[in-house]
C-alpha cells in the first residue's frame, strides 16, 4: 500500500531479509537499508552507526538537513 499512496513525500524503510514484514524486494523502489540479519524494530540497536548514517543521508539528500556537518559528527 505505501507504493500507491497518495502523500508524495520521500520514504526511508530500514529493513531485514531476515523478516517478512516489509520484504527487502516490495521496497527496493524507496530509499532503504536493509541488514542480512536484525531483529525486527530493533534496528538502530544492533546497527547505530549504519542507521543513523542512513537516516542522516536520507534527510540530506532532500534538503532535511540545516546543518549537516554537525549530523556528521555524530557518525
Amino acid at each position: 500500500m505505501f507504493h500507491t499512496n497518495t502523500c508524495r513525500a520521500p520514504a526511508l524503510f530500514l529493513l531485514s531479509k531476515e523478516r517478512p514484514v516489509g520484504a527487502e524486494r516490495s521496497n527496493r523502489a524507496c530509499t532503504w537499508k536493509c541488514w542480512d540479519k536484525s531483529p525486527h524494530v530493533q534496528h538502530y540497536s544492533h546497527h547505530p552507526q549504519e542507521y543513523l548514517a542512513a537516516l542522516y543521508q536520507h534527510l540530506d539528500k532532500y534538503g532535511l538537513v540545516s546543518q549537516p556537518e554537525k549530523m556528521r559528527v555524530r557518525l
